[in-house]
C-alpha cells in the first residue's frame, strides 16, 4: 500500500467492489484517514488537516458512496462522534445522534460514540457508546443519525466493536 519506515499505516476496509481501501496514515508529521487504490496507487485524503480521529476506523458504506468513521472534535479532550464523509472527501458532516456523541470529557452528560459500520442494506449504522461509568455498549442509528437504539445491555463486559453479520436484516 504505502511505505513510510516512521509510520504507521492501518487499513480499516474495502471499498464494496474490492478496487479500494480505507485507511489511516500516520507518521509524524501525518495523520489522516485516506482511500488508495490496492495497488497503492490513487491516494486520496478524506479528513481535513488537523482532525483527531479514532486510528484504524473507517467503514465503506454498502453503496460505496460513504465511509463512517469516528473522531475527537475539535479535539482529544473530547469524547469521540461519528462523522461521515463522501468517499472523495467532500461532505464532511457530524452525525447528529441524541445523547449526545461527542462533548468535552469533563461534561458528566456527554458520551463517547466510537467504530461505527453500516448495516449491510446502508440504512443503519452501529457503533459503540461509552457511558459516563465506563461503561461500554453496541448501539444502532439511523444512516441520519435518527432513531438511536441501545442493542446490549451489559454491565460487566465493554463492547467495543459492532458488527453487522453476513445474515439478511429482519424486522
Amino acid at each position: 500500500m504505502t511505505y513510510d519506515p516512521t509510520g504507521d499505516d492501518c487499513p480499516s476496509d474495502y471499498s464494496p467492489n474490492g478496487k479500494r481501501l480505507v485507511i489511516t496514515r500516520a507518521n509524524e508529521t501525518t495523520y489522516e484517514i485516506d482511500t488508495v487504490k490496492l495497488d497503492g496507487s490513487g491516494m486520496k485524503r478524506i479528513t481535513p488537516e488537523g482532525m483527531d480521529f479514532n486510528f484504524c476506523n473507517g467503514n465503506w458504506s454498502p453503496q460505496g458512496n460513504q465511509i463512517v468513521f469516528s473522531a475527537h472534535v475539535p479535539n482529544g479532550d473530547y469524547h469521540s462522534s461519528v462523522w461521515a464523509v463522501h468517499f472523495n472527501g467532500a461532505g464532511l458532516h457530524q452525525l447528529p445522534i441524541a445523547g449526545p456523541c461527542g462533548g468535552p470529557l469533563s461534561d458528566p452528560s456527554t458520551y463517547g460514540c466510537f467504530n461505527p459500520v453500516w448495516s449491510p442494506d446502508g440504512q443503519k449504522i452501529a457503533f459503540g457508546r461509552n457511558q459516563a461509568d465506563d461503561q461500554r455498549d453496541l448501539y444502532t442509528v439511523n444512516a441520519d443519525g435518527s432513531g438511536l437504539f441501545q442493542v446490549t445491555n451489559t454491565p460487566d463486559i465493554s463492547e467495543f466493536n459492532g458488527d453487522w453479520g453476513t445474515h439478511p436484516l429482519t424486522p
